[in-house]
């Protein structure tokens, strides 16, 4: 049937790559979600990538059903002789081929491995297979306003295949599905999965079926900045209308459930062991087992299950090997199962226990992957330990068994309402349907300018913001960037870093361990209270003097140190030198002005730690309160090359007492004489509003208003130059980053951000006191104002080269 509201002449064509759906066993769960993807797409091709005559002799081996709108295709995309030493896929892709092999070998430090050469070079020549075969379908069948949804089901060869498709047929976009193997290295030869970092770079959406495989994806291939994985969990459909949960059968043993491939991963011994033991306590069990799997794994598991028949008469076991979908639950409609164990080492989200809860059966299962994200400890089953040994899973087991008949009767409720709230087919594949729908669109669509769309999460629109990309989840860029960044940030809390880097410190002989930046704000104080009070460290206070501290920042870094008895070392920029190069940025009209403060700072934390024979360097510069922040409202700290270039055009004096950092002075500074930058703030829960509310109390810190307000000059730039000449207003920035970080309300920034951030009197005598300062007249000042804006890199800038290679690799790959 197809979508509703749709033109005549437009068909929105899915095609679906699969292993051997629907003639085998690979992708079963299918048949529950095919029925929601017909729904809204006007034709589903099943790409059928494992197809041969041998395995399936003709057509009528079809086990699973599927929508009269679904068209099956079969083809088998093994590698003939001839192809497998062909060498034109891979002087074609060549690019590919390179990235992955920097990927493999430098990035990732590996060394050269033949399986992983030989497993690249086959995944591009099985791809460019794929491309060319389907290519050559779709031409056949397309019209002109067709638009194409590439998805495959597994992240495999095929996928880069269908990125090749996407690129080649412009009305078109691309997404996968990972669910285990798929997700994570370990499970694989050699801990390899291949090109999984140009495939997240590619791909439109990348789906996982758990957020733990989410979580994985991000944390292992953050360099991708991977913002749009998305975690869909499968589901599975209703096993009754109403359900009421059963009495317990009187005087029965416990009736153990296992639902599962019989492989080593699955772990049955293990089971099998927690089954003994309880056995050996003399409580009666039997074992019913669904699922087949390798003839020797099956042999020796039906061998296991005999052996505790033989030796325990109170023990029985049903095996009823490999079953259907709805043969099961005819199963778990009409029978009684007390629990369903999982031992495995390794899942996703195993949709067993979903069609267990479904029925309101209890789970028992380790805590791997995702499966704390469906089983609650002694909620609605027991979640094991990751290395559970055979006790933890019997202590479990029984448990329940010695539970009175109430607690297991809403055990079983749990479980059900489990089931329902989360794992309902219906649910899952009609989000993720929508999805699918919502991603072509947004691909394919041209962008009305005009619409107005805003962030379900943090303050950015595009009023204030045209170029903003929301994702699948209505979150825009930034905030996905936020939680992808702010996970591995959190990583690192209580992960043990922290206190190796501070016993490193405290091996440090001399008056002082460690440098901190102050400027008087908050986020800088904090880090040397921090430091001093709770680490015990005995740091170095490092003040740059710019001309532009604010009487109440000078009074918060006496107070500070006063009160922790820090020693302050300060670095002064003779002013005259200071105010040529701001007036240099002025004219440039670049909008970055306050690259000139950040720069001097760093390079002033470097030369004072090399000074003062200091090897760490710890800075108040934290994501978690300063991470959204649009690219092109800032531009690089120590880019030298357009800092010199913009004085070079604009200024007149020399620099002698600006401290400079370039790229190759820093790695000297670290790779040379070996010190550390640290972000403190990053290694701890920083809270800013109770961090106010300590220095207050104990340091006489006082407030200055906005972020950064310390510095005047700061103030000024905020408040007066980016909204008057650039059009932006910093607090959209410093709002949106609290309400990520839970420290601020959405609706207190939107009430906030209705008021101006200073009053016309105020911005009247800051802007009197900046001309002032910079001895200019008004006409001077409003001829700086009206000038255009220009990008930073209009001039020489290494950022620009930087960029346009990154650019260059792109489009090679």
């Amino acid at each position: 049937m197809p979508p509703e509201n749709q033109h005549e002449t437009e068909r929105k064509i899915l095609f679906l790559t699969v292993s051997d759906f629907p003639y085998g066993f690979g992708e079963p769960f299918l048949e529950s979600e095919l029925p929601f993807l017909c729904k809204h797409f006007d034709q589903v091709h099943i790409i059928i990538t494992q197809y041969s005559e041998k395995n399936y002799p003709n057509h009528n081996d079809i086990i699973f059903q599927f929508p009269e709108n679904c068209i099956l295709q079969n083809f088998n995309f093994n590698l003939t002789r001839s192809e497998k030493i062909a060498l034109s896929s891979v002087v074609r892709y060549k690019w590919w081929i390179f990235y992955e092999f920097y990927q493999i070998f430098i990035r990732n430090r590996s060394l050269p491995n033949f399986y992983k050469i030989k497993v690249v070079l086959a995944w591009v020549k099985k791809a460019h297979k794929y491309f060319e075969t389907l290519k050559n379908y779709i031409q056949r069948i397309k019209t002109d306003n067709d638009k194409f949804l590439f998805y495959s089901y597994w992240t495999t060869e095929f996928t880069l295949g269908n990125i090749l498709l996407s690129t080649y047929f412009k009305n078109s976009a691309v997404t996968t599905r990972a669910h285990g193997w798929d997700v994570y290295c370990e499970r694989n030869p050699y801990s390899y999965l291949p090109f999984r970092t140009l495939i997240l770079k590619k791909v439109d959406a990348f789906f996982t079926i758990s957020e733990h495989g989410k979580n994985y994806i991000q944390q292992k291939y953050s360099t991708a900045l991977p913002i749009n994985v998305y975690c869909r969990p499968l589901g599975t459909p209703e096993i009754c209308d109403h359900y009421e949960p059963p009495e317990a059968p009187d005087n029965q043993p416990l009736l153990i459930l296992t639902l599962a491939f019989i492989s080593p991963v699955k772990r049955l011994d293990l089971a099998a062991k927690s089954v003994e033991i309880l056995l050996k306590e003399n409580i009666a069990i039997t074992w019913t087992h669904i699922g087949s799997g390798n003839p020797k794994y099956e042999q020796d598991f039906l061998a296991s299950l005999e052996n505790l028949r033989k030796k325990y008469s109170w023990f029985s076991y049903d095996y009823r090997g490999l079953k259907n979908k709805h043969q099961v639950k005819e199963i778990l409609t009409n029978e009684y199962f007390d629990l369903l164990l999982n031992t495995s080492d390794y899942e996703g989200l195993p949709v067993s226990m979903m069609e267990a809860m479904s029925a309101g059966i209890p789970c028992v299962g380790r805590d791997v992957g995702g499966i704390r994200e469906i089983i609650q400890n002694n909620v609605n089953g027991f979640l094991c330990p990751s290395k559970s040994t055979p006790e933890d899973i019997a202590k479990a087991l029984k448990a329940y068994h010695l539970w009175p008949s109430e607690d297991k009767k809403k055990m079983r409720q749990n479980a059900y309402s489990t089931w329902k709230d989360k794992f309902s087919a219906e649910k899952n594949y009609e989000i993720f349907a929508h999805d699918l729908l919502k991603l072509l669109k947004t691909k394919t669509e041209i962008k009305n300018e005009n619409s107005y769309k805003e962030c379900a999460r943090c303050v950015f629109n595009t009023r204030n913001y045209p170029r903003l990309d929301l994702g699948l989840d209505g979150l825009c860029q930034f905030c996905r960037t936020y939680d992808l960044r702010i996970n591995q940030i959190k990583s690192k809390i209580g992960s043990g870093e922290l206190e190796e880097i501070i016993q490193k410190i405290k091996k440090h002989k001399g008056k002082y361990n460690c440098i901190v930046g102050v400027s008087g704000g908050i986020d800088s104080s904090y880090t040397v209270y921090y430091a001093k009070k709770i680490l015990g460290l005995n740091p170095l206070a490092v003040h740059l003097d710019n001309g532009w501290n604010s009487e109440i920042a000078v009074q918060n870094i006496r107070n500070v140190l006063e009160h922790l008895n820090v020693d302050l070392y300060t670095h002064v920029i003779e002013w005259d030198e200071f105010k040529d190069l701001q007036m240099a940025y002025l004219k440039a009209s670049v909008v970055d002005i306050e690259v000139l403060t950040d720069h001097a700072i760093i390079a002033t934390l470097y030369r004072a730690a090399k000074k003062f024979g200091i090897k760490y360097i710890l800075s108040g510069e934290n994501f978690t309160t300063e991470g959204v922040l649009p690219p092109e409202w800032v531009f690089s700290k120590i880019d030298l090359v357009n800092l010199k270039a913009i004085h070079k055009r604009f200024g007149k004096r020399k620099i002698k007492t600006f401290p400079t950092l370039g790229i190759l002075k820093k790695l000297a500074y670290e790779k040379i004489w070996g010190i550390r930058y640290i972000p403190l703030l990053e290694y701890v829960h920083y809270d800013k509003k109770a961090a106010k509310e300590l220095l207050k109390k104990e340091c006489g810190w006082r407030d200055y208003g906005g972020k950064h307000h310390e510095s005047t000059f700061t103030k000024i730039f905020q408040t007066c130059i980016l909204p008057d000449k650039f059009g932006i207003d910093k607090r959209i920035s410093h709002f949106s980053t609290l309400i990520c970080a839970g420290q601020m309300d959405r609706e207190e920034a939107l009430k906030e951000l209705k008021k101006p951030a200073i009053s016309e009197e105020e911005k009247e005598n800051l802007l009197k006191f900046l001309r002032q300062k910079f001895n200019l007249s008004e006409t001077e000042w409003y001829q700086i104002m009206q000038s255009p804006p220009v990008p930073h890199t209009y001039y020489p800038s290494h950022t620009k080269f930087l960029a346009r290679f990154r650019e260059a690799v792109d489009k090679l790959l």
